[in-house]
């Protein structure tokens, strides 16, 4: 095992402890939230060695915590969301192992840039539409909660924005994270952004099954959030179909392939949804 796999190995271990606690002692989201937080943060210093590189190393490091960091926050709003045990220990498990093999990722595409392995970009492309998914979760759950408490609501603008800088933040590391040219692409990144915002403000109306984080009666609903996964649909036809655009390589099949499998995703989502609250 090589020094890269072990910091990856170390930083999956003490995150995978964090998630385990999340879903044993739910009691404590709260304070093991916050805690995640500064872990991933930390998480992100230790991989790339940020301490010991000049400010400016540190502004251009910031781009590789864009995916940690939805990730993790996603993934812990996403297993806090079960209430099976078993369930949420099998998921945190998930997510540790995913997290070495992103880490390990991470640091190769840093360190090799364009001649990072295919594998490696494969795996934090993956995760990146993971980390849509998500992020995406959590933000339409606790827009769907709050929307129907007495206390505090959360307006539909900062739906809309949040969306429009998840698509923006995830499409721009992607980007960069290809070879493409970043001053060129940066349009396109906007237009991605756009299409997302759009999108999460005509879903945001829907009445859909949503598992929320709550008490209340009126917020006891169940289900997937169904408006996040059709984003992350969005993400994935936008991204590859605008990606590919930018860098000469789209042809009839290419947008053939993304328009197939983008409206079967759907397809196959409309037939499985239950499309109506359940009380």
């Amino acid at each position: 095992m090589n020094q890269l796999q072990k910091k990856s190995l170390t930083i999956s271990f003490f995150l995978g402890i964090l998630f385990l606690f999340l879903a044993l002692i739910p009691g404590w989201f709260v304070v093991l939230f916050i805690i995640l937080l500064v872990a991933v943060v930390a998480a992100w210093f230790y991989n790339f060695e940020i301490g010991s590189q000049k400010k400016a190393w540190l502004f251009h490091n910031l781009r590789f915590l864009i995916l940690p960091f939805l990730f993790n926050i996603g993934a812990s709003l996403f297993i806090v969301s079960f209430f099976q045990t078993g369930t949420k220990v099998i998921l945190a498990l998930i997510v540790a192992l995913a997290n070495y093999y992103l880490f390990i990722a991470l640091r190769r595409v840093h360190n090799l840039g364009e001649k990072a392995a295919i594998f490696q970009r494969n795996v934090i492309i993956s995760v990146a539409f993971l980390s849509v998914f998500l992020s995406l979760s959590a933000l339409f759950r606790f827009y769907v909660t709050f929307s129907v408490s007495d206390n505090f609501k959360i307006p539909q603008v900062f739906l809309v924005i949040m969306t429009g800088l998840i698509f923006f933040g995830v499409s721009h590391f992607l980007a960069w994270e290809n070879g493409l040219d970043m001053k060129k692409f940066s349009p396109y990144n906007l237009v991605t952004a756009l299409i997302g915002a759009e999108t999460a403000w005509i879903t945001s109306i829907w009445i859909v099954n949503y598992p929320v984080f709550g008490t209340s009666e009126k917020s006891n609903l169940g289900g997937s959030p169904l408006s996040a996964i059709i984003l992350t649909i969005v993400f994935y036809l936008a991204w590859g179909v605008i990606s590919h655009k930018a860098d000469k390589s789209l042809t009839r099949n290419v947008i053939t392939e993304y328009i197939f499998l983008s409206f079967l995703f759907l397809f196959i989502l409309i037939l499985t949804a239950k499309w109506l609250p359940s009380f």
